[in-house]
């Protein structure tokens, strides 16, 4: 998790999990991936700025610290 970050490691679980878990194959595979990218940065931004809990950033670190 420390390598890959957790907005990137919670983002591929997410997509991956929703996509392959999917009953109706193919419909909406848009709004997964909104869910999918819109989740982590929100979890991410919560733990950062209202818990102050710091979360692995990962090999691109976005903004310079920003996400």
């Amino acid at each position: 998790m420390e390598r890959l970050g957790f907005v990137y490691g919670m983002f591929l679980y997410l997509a991956g999990s929703l996509l392959l878990m999917n009953r109706n194959r193919g419909k909406k595979w848009w709004l997964y991936l909104i869910i999918s990218v819109v989740t982590p940065i929100v979890v991410y931004l919560l733990f950062n700025r209202a818990f102050y809990l710091r979360l692995p950033p990962g090999f691109l670190d976005i903004g310079g610290g920003l996400l």
